[in-house]
């Protein structure tokens, strides 16, 4: 599926991207319309990571962006900082007919980690209503997805082994395997920070300092004991985890060297 978004400035009530949220699937193609007549703009994604659309001219449409990978994805305006948008790409579950007449649900991978939305493709001709197997009809959706319609995402934040089903066809079922994630945050030699210097994850993620340098360093949120987190220094070339099991923002510096420090969002989902 294609996903156009419009982006204007000029003469604008609302400067900056339209629609501002834009829900994908993988393996979808993103545009950017530059609705301007003497304008530039230029897409980014905010944190490091694999695209840029190219700068667009005023009434033209931007190069395409793969939705390649699931995930929630911040981006901004190159020339023009204020302007944000949000781009959350699901894995895919389709619903569709099968050759002896009955339907089914189809994922390229019952495989997930833990933080990623599903969102259910309607591509047969009767409604469907996925739910969590031996779970209330409404855990997720609070009516059936018509056909042709494309559900609202959601979110699996729980490591667990699942199976799902139609609520309005029991025998439609699916297995859901949501396993754990674990995030690298480099730790280099002073006074570089660390990298990434932001990180956003959900509950109950694991996030590993990866000790790059030759000295020993001691990651601690600001605030709190040197040993909060780690009781003792981890040793050059060496990982230390932490699991975060509680949402918030976690400003921390390294207690061996205070110029090293970062940010790591938890969040509900």
């Amino acid at each position: 599926m294609q996903i156009s978004v419009t982006v204007q400035r000029e003469n604008a009530a609302n400067r900056g991207f339209s629609p501002q949220y834009v829900q994908a699937q993988v393996g979808d193609s993103i545009f950017w319309r530059n609705a301007d007549r003497n304008t530039l703009h230029q897409p980014y994604l905010v944190t490091v990571g694999d695209w840029a659309a190219n700068r667009i001219q005023p009434g033209e449409t931007s190069t395409q962006v793969n939705a390649d990978t699931a995930g929630t994805f911040h981006y901004r305006c190159a020339l023009h900082p204020d302007e944000t948008g949000v781009l959350m790409v699901c894995t895919p579950s389709i619903i569709g007919p099968v050759g002896d007449g009955t339907s089914a649900f189809s994922m390229p991978s019952s495989s997930i980690t833990a933080g990623t939305s599903v969102s259910f493709g309607n591509a047969d001709s009767k409604q469907h209503w996925p739910m969590p197997q031996g779970g209330a009809k409404t855990a997720w959706f609070q009516a059936a997805i018509d056909p042709g319609d494309l559900s609202a995402p959601v979110g699996f934040d729980v490591v667990e082994d699942l199976t799902y089903q139609c609520a309005l066809h029991p025998t439609e079922t699916g297995p859901l395997q949501v396993n754990a994630v674990t995030l690298t945050i480099d730790i280099p030699a002073s006074p570089a920070p660390a990298s990434p210097e932001f990180l956003q994850i959900v509950l109950n993620q694991t996030v590993t300092f990866q000790n790059s340098d030759t000295s020993p360093h001691q990651p601690a949120p600001d605030g709190g004991a040197n040993n909060a987190w780690f009781p003792s220094p981890i040793a050059p070339g060496q990982p230390g985890n932490v699991t975060f099991t509680k949402p918030g923002t976690y400003w921390y510096h390294d207690a061996l060297s205070p110029n090293i420090k970062g940010i790591i969002q938890v969040g509900q989902k």
